[in-house]
C-alpha cells in the first residue's frame, strides 16, 4: 500500500520522528470524508493508489533581503529552532489526508517575515512536476508585518495532497494567494489552516481550475481580538470535473470579522460543491462575518450546490449569507451584443467580469491575468 512509499519517504527525510508520527495518525484516520453530492470512487480509489515521491523543490522568486523564503526541508536544516517552533502548530485532529501530507511532504515551502517589516513586492512559488505530489506550505508573519505571497502549481501528478499553515501574529496583514492548475488527470486534497492573533488580517485566495477531482478545505481561526478574514473560492470545471469545497471562519476573540466570497463557473459536465460556515464560539462577541457564494452555468448538463452555515453560540453578533446559482441572462448578451459584440466575445466578458470580482478582492498583482490565461482558452 502507498504507506509504505510514504514511510520510506519521511525515513530519509528532515525531521522523520515527527514525520512517521503522522503518518501513524494517517493509518488511523478514518475513511476520507466528503460531501454527500461527491461520489469518491468515481474518481479516485485508495486502496489503488501508488505513490513515487522524490524531492521536489520550489521556484522561488521575489525575496527581498531580511526576510526567510525557501524550501521547507533546507528551512529545517538552516532555521531549524523558528520551524519547530511553528510547524504543525495549527494541525490539530489532522485528516487522513493532512496527515499524509505531513507524513511526507516532498515539496515544501516555508515564508517568515520578522516583525515590522512590510514586503512590497508578492513573494512567489512555483511547482511544475509530474510525479506524486505531497505539498506542505509554512508561512509565519511577525508582529506589525505585511507581505503578500502567490503559490502556483501544474503538472500532471498521479496525486496531489497539500497543507498550508498560515501564522499572523499580532497586527500582521497577509495576501495569500493559492491557484492549482494540475492535469485533469490528477486527483486533488487540499487543506488551508490559518490562525491569526490580535488585530491581524488575513485575504486568502483558493483558486481551483485544474485536476479531476477537488476535494478543498480552507479553515481560519480569529484567536486575537479584532483580528479578521476574507476568504476569497474561486473554481472553473469543464468536462467532468468536481470540486469539493469547504471554507470554515471560527470566530474565538471579540470584535472579530470575516467575509467569505465564492465564485464558480462550470461547462459541460462538471460539478461543484461549495460549503462555507460561519462559526461564533460563546465569548465571541460583537462578530461581523458574511458569506456569499455565486455559481454560473454555463450548459444543462452542470451542476452546482451552494450550502451556507452558520453555527452561533452568543446573541451579539451581525451575520448574514446567501447562495446563487443560474445561467448566463440572455438579456445581458443581448445587451452586448446590440453594441457590437459578437455572442461568443459577450459571454467571454460576462464570465471574465463575473471571475474578477473575487480577483480583485484579492488585489494581488498578476493572479487575475494568470488565472484568465488558463480560463478564456477553455470558454
Amino acid at each position: 500500500m502507498y504507506f509504505e512509499e510514504v514511510a520510506r519517504y519521511a525515513e530519509e527525510s528532515e525531521q522523520s520522528e515527527k514525520r512517521l508520527q503522522y503518518l501513524e495518525l494517517a493509518k488511523q484516520a478514518k475513511p476520507l470524508q466528503v460531501d454527500r453530492r461527491t461520489i469518491l470512487k468515481q474518481f479516485f480509489k485508495e486502496d489503488e493508489l501508488q505513490l513515487n515521491l522524490e524531492k521536489v523543490e520550489p521556484v522561488i522568486s521575489n525575496t527581498p533581503e531580511g526576510i526567510i523564503a525557501m524550501p521547507l526541508g533546507g528551512a529545517w536544516k538552516q532555521h531549524k529552532e523558528l520551524v519547530e517552533k511553528y510547524l504543525y502548530s495549527t494541525l490539530d485532529a489532522p485528516t487522513k489526508m493532512e496527515a499524509l501530507a505531513a507524513a511526507g511532504w516532498n515539496s515544501g515551502l516555508f515564508v517568515y517575515i520578522p516583525d515590522n517589516m512590510e514586503v512590497d513586492v508578492p513573494v512567489e512559488s512555483i511547482v511544475q512536476h509530474d510525479g506524486s505530489i505531497l505539498q506542505y506550505t509554512l508561512i509565519v508573519v511577525g508582529v506589525n508585518s505585511a507581505v503578500n505571497i502567490v503559490e502556483r502549481t501544474s503538472g500532471n501528478p498521479n496525486f496531489r495532497s497539500e497543507v498550508v499553515e498560515i501564522i499572523g501574529l499580532d497586527n500582521s496583514r497577509i495576501r495569500y494567494a493559492n491557484v492549482q492548475n494540475i492535469s485533469t488527470n490528477s486527483v486533488n486534497f487540499s487543506s488551508k489552516r490559518a490562525k491569526l492573533e490580535r488585530d491581524a488580517s488575513l485575504v486568502w485566495f483558493d483558486g481551483n481550475v485544474g485536476s479531476k477531482l477537488t476535494v478543498a478545505r480552507t479553515a481560519s481561526q480569529l484567536v486575537g481580538n479584532g483580528s479578521n478574514v476574507k476568504s476569497l473560492g474561486l473554481m472553473f470545471g469543464d468536462e467532468s470535473q468536481h470540486y469539493d469545497v469547504n471554507a470554515i471562519a471560527q470566530h474565538i476573540g471579540t470584535d472579530t470579522s470575516g467575509d467569505m466570497f465564492a465564485r464558480g463557473v462550470l461547462k459541460e459536465r462538471a460539478k461543484a460543491v461549495f460549503r462555507g460556515l460561519i462559526k461564533i464560539e460563546k465569548e465571541a462577541h460583537r462578530t461581523e462575518s458574511t458569506q456569499t457564494e455565486k455559481m454560473l452555468l454555463l450548459s444543462g448538463d452542470a451542476e452546482a450546490d451552494a450550502i451556507p452555515e452558520l453555527m452561533i453560540d452568543n446573541n451579539d453578533v451581525k451575520c448574514s449569507h446567501g447562495a446563487t446559482i443560474g445561467e448566463i441572462a440572455e438579456s445581458d448578451i443581448f445587451y452586448l451584443r446590440s453594441r457590437g459584440i459578437s455572442e461568443e466575445d459577450a459571454r467571454e466578458l460576462i464570465v471574465k467580469g463575473f471571475l474578477s470580482s473575487i480577483t480583485d478582492e484579492l488585489d494581488i498583482e498578476g493572479v487575475e491575468e494568470y488565472i484568465q490565461e488558463i480560463v478564456v482558452p477553455r470558454l
